[in-house]
C-alpha cells in the first residue's frame, strides 16, 4: 500500500503511445501516481512505466483484457491495493479498425462492443465501486469519439460501439452519485 497522499489515476489503454499514454504522462506531471493499463503492449507499457519512474513518479503497469470482467476487476483491485486508493479512472482502451460497410460482420460488431463499450463499463463499474467506499470518492472520465455525431465511412462497428458511451456515462453518474 502506498503511504503517499498523492491522488492515483488508472488509465486504461495507456501502455502504448496513444491517447491514454499522453493522459498518463500529463496526470503524472500534475502530481498523480499512475496505474498504466495494457492488454498486449507489455514492452511499451514497461518502457512508459520506467520513464515515469525515472522522472520521479510512482507508477505501476497492469495487464488485463478489458473485455473480460474478471481481469478488469482484478486489475482495479490490485491497483487500489498497490496504491492504497483510486481517485481517477480514465477509459481510453479501444479498438479502431477500418472495415468497409458491406464487409462488416456480426463478429466485428461484437468485438467492438466487447472492448469499446463493455470494457469501459467493466472498468468504470469496478473503479466506481472502489471509489464509492472512499471518503473522498473519485472521478471517472470515459473517452468517446467526437465523430459519433458525424461518423465517416468504413468504421461503422467502431462508431456504433462508441455511440453507447454518452448514455453509459450518464448512467454511471446517476448510479454512483
Amino acid at each position: 500500500m502506498s503511504d503517499s497522499k498523492k491522488p492515483v489515476a488508472l488509465i486504461t489503454g495507456s501502455g502504448r503511445e496513444r491517447v491514454g499514454n499522453v493522459i498518463a504522462m500529463y496526470l503524472a506531471d500534475k502530481g498523480y501516481d499512475i496505474a498504466l493499463h495494457y492488454h498486449s503492449s507489455q514492452e511499451e507499457a514497461i518502457e512508459s512505466r520506467d520513464e515515469l519512474r525515472q522522472a520521479g513518479h510512482k507508477c505501476e503497469a497492469y495487464q488485463a483484457d478489458v473485455s473480460l470482467k474478471a481481469e478488469v476487476e482484478q486489475m482495479v483491485d490490485q491497483a487500489a491495493k498497490d496504491f492504497g486508493r483510486l481517485d481517477v479512472l480514465v477509459t481510453t482502451a479501444s479498438i479502431w479498425n477500418e472495415t468497409p460497410f458491406e464487409e462488416i460482420t456480426a463478429e466485428d460488431l461484437e468485438s467492438n462492443f466487447k472492448i469499446n463499450t463493455l470494457g469501459t463499463f467493466y472498468a468504470a463499474r469496478a473503479a466506481g465501486l472502489v471509489m464509492a467506499k472512499q471518503d473522498e470518492g473519485g472521478c471517472i472520465v470515459t473517452i468517446g469519439d467526437w465523430s459519433i455525431d458525424r461518423p465517416y465511412p468504413d468504421h461503422a462497428a467502431y462508431f456504433i460501439s462508441k455511440g453507447a458511451l454518452p448514455t453509459l456515462t450518464r448512467v454511471l453518474a446517476r448510479e454512483l452519485a
